[in-house]
């Protein structure tokens, strides 16, 4: 492009941003990454929007409970904003009394408008994530929690389909309902077994490459 050359030397590449190194305990080399200090934890991160499709994680998370009795203790955790304009907290509401309906309210916990201390103290003793927004336009929820070390699974689509995950390699992807609740199931049945597994066993399957868990 005639007189815009000096752009092409001027620019360079920015990275997402991420928190995990602004205090001492969120440095990468001090987040578990191989099951020591995890829990049975399914982590979201997103606002309290429709978009964000929370009622298919509590879908996909109530057949895994369901069909996997390694995940009879286990617990999805919803972190997310509220924006305060009514509607959010009337979607919440919606969401809680969901909970109720697949029967796995006892199992599910709303985080509303964390501080980011929490959220990332969250993030470090979590095991898996999810993220089921359709064409999201990049996901940054999904790089802080590839960061973290979860076994992350999000929609095929959008920033996660082509920026960030290598399917099978840095995490999973999905764009059905079926598939989601499919793959969830394969993952936190896998990665919850492995509790009781030895640690040198644990980090043959919780670090990439990810393809040993298909």
């Amino acid at each position: 492009m005639e007189g815009y050359d000096y752009l092409l030397d001027e620019s360079c590449i920015l990275f997402p941003s991420l928190l995990l190194t602004q205090a001492p305990h969120r440095k990468p080399q001090n987040i578990p990454l191989n099951g020591a200090g995890r829990e049975k934890v399914v982590l979201s991160i997103g606002q309290f929007r429709p978009e964000k499709d929370h009622y298919l994680q509590l879908e996909a998370f109530a057949l895994a409970v369901n069909k996997c009795e390694s995940l009879c203790n286990a617990k999805l955790s919803i972190i997310g904003g509220e924006r305060g304009n009514g509607r959010d907290l009337l979607r919440l509401k919606d969401l809680r009394q969901y909970a109720k309906v697949l029967g796995i309210a006892e199992k599910v916990e709303f985080v509303v408008n964390c501080e980011f201390e929490e959220l990332y103290r969250r993030l470090s003793s979590a095991s898996v994530g999810i993220h089921t927004m359709r064409d999201e336009h990049f996901g940054i929820a999904v790089v802080e929690m590839m960061a973290a070390g979860l076994i992350t699974v999000a929609h095929r689509s959008g920033g996660p389909l082509t920026d960030i995950i290598s399917e099978r390699e840095t995490g999973f992807l999905a764009d059905s309902a079926e598939e989601v609740k499919t793959r969830l199931l394969l993952f936190t049945s896998i990665v919850f077994s492995a509790f009781s597994l030895t640690t040198i066993q644990l980090v043959s399957i919780s670090t990439p490459p990810l393809s040993l868990l298909c």
